[in-house]
């Protein structure tokens, strides 16, 4: 029996791009008789769970979901556990990592508060181990919600289609632009982007090292402090002992890109 080999590299954001619109296809299909949404024109920044669920659903999913606390720094899912929970931020940030067999891991994106993990959701339906890493950027509750209720909700609320399917748009919005930022800029145009959705996400303080910054660019250190070294002779950031200031300029640069 020929053993199932993960992506690795680049090859993975095309993996979850397709997994992802596998099953939201998989969704759309649910709901063509419905006639309440189009998946390719909804607004992907409306994905918050609060505002879309109705005042039942929000009850069910309290009802249903374990709500649990993580200080920064702490792993949500690690890969190769089973997922039996849709995982939902309640409060705080996540960011969203994928692992390769070598242990590697790549940042992908952020979730933020009243977003869906769809790879939980995507694993969680499908009885799958994990092939992510999930870790509190921030101290953060997140709302587990098990099996079968997920999916039975597929059949009873509308909304909760909505939510999945708007979940599934932004994601894979933000996977594109990752794919995009790996196949076709350059290392420093890749770190740039990188610090942006960190200043946009989380402020203007980034904690971590430069070295955790080029395991999560699939860089070396060296040139990840070379790099940044430039972007602070340009302006962009301030290079802290403990910390990179990531400086408002940031924007107008990539913008100008």
């Amino acid at each position: 029996m020929s053993k199932h080999r993960i992506p690795t590299g680049r090859n993975a954001y095309l993996f979850h791009f397709f997994a992802y619109f596998r099953f939201a296809s998989r969704i759309s299909t649910i709901l063509s008789t419905l006639d309440t949404i189009n998946f390719f024109t909804m607004d992907a920044k409306s994905a918050n769970l609060f505002q879309i669920l109705s005042e039942e659903l929000r009850m069910a999913v309290d009802a249903q979901s374990i709500r649990k606390h993580f200080s920064a720094g702490d792993a949500l899912f690690r890969k190769g556990s089973y997922i039996g929970s849709a995982a939902i931020v309640a409060e705080g940030v996540v960011k969203i990592f994928r692992v390769d067999e070598d242990g590697s891991s790549h940042f992908l994106y952020f979730l933020s508060s009243g977003e869906l993990c769809v790879l939980s959701a995507l694993c969680c339906m499908r009885m799958r181990k994990a092939d992510m890493r999930a870790v509190a950027y921030t101290d953060c509750e997140v709302m587990f919600i098990p099996s079968p209720y997920p999916e039975v909700w597929m059949q009873e609320y509308p909304e909760w289609n909505r939510y999945l399917l708007q979940s599934f748009n932004l994601r894979m919005s933000e996977l594109l632009d990752t794919f995009d930022s790996v196949i076709f800029r350059h290392l420093d145009e890749r770190l740039l982007y990188y610090l942006l959705q960190h200043y946009n996400t989380g402020g203007e303080r980034l904690y971590l090292s430069h070295q955790q910054i080029a395991d999560e660019l699939n860089s070396s250190r060296e040139v990840i402090s070379r790099l940044l070294k430039k972007l602070e002779d340009s302006g962009f950031v301030e290079v802290n002992r403990s910390f990179v200031r990531i400086l408002p300029s940031i924007t107008k640069s990539i913008q100008a890109k």
